[in-house]
């Protein structure tokens, strides 16, 4: 068993809000081929922004390194990212310390439009579909022995 914790703060120090999620990535398969899925383990976090979670992956399950790997979903205050936490022994990991990327940014970017560019050139023309058309009534269509793909039939009546 891994013990995962973990406590996510706002930049000026307070409790953040939102929850983390694992899941067992790939799907792992046993020796005689059975596929083995897993469901999320979803935790939110409490009050002081920190949660305390138990990942128990089969020994079966893990990698022939002994490595499990779980994708780690973070939805912090109003922000997600995803990310691969490796995990190769039983020793207890913090989180967000563990992500290999950059922090969470401490607030959602707002995309601000600027002015309009100028008017691009003008694309090639396009198919002009089906040119050949046919209509007539019923018993006309039937009359006709073989049929064209590449005709559209319409029928009248």
């Amino acid at each position: 068993m891994t013990v995962v914790a973990g406590t996510y703060q706002r930049p000026d120090g307070l409790p953040d809000y939102g929850w983390v999620q694992f899941a067992l990535v790939p799907p792992a398969r046993l020796d005689d081929g059975t596929q083995v899925t897993s469901s999320a383990v979803r935790v939110s976090l409490d009050a002081s922004g920190s949660f305390t979670v138990d990942l128990v992956p089969d020994p079966d399950l893990r990698g022939v390194d002994g490595t499990a790997v779980y994708e780690v979903t973070e939805h912090v205050g109003g922000l997600e990212r995803c990310w691969l936490l490796a995990v190769t022994d039983d020793n207890p990991i913090a989180l967000p310390d563990r992500y290999p990327g950059t922090a969470l940014s401490p607030s959602p970017v707002v995309p601000v439009p600027g002015d309009k560019g100028d008017k691009g050139d003008q694309g090639d023309q396009g198919d002009r579909g089906r040119d050949v058309w046919w209509h007539g009534t019923r018993a006309q269509y039937d009359a006709i022995p073989v049929k064209d793909p590449e005709t559209l039939y319409v029928v009248q009546g």
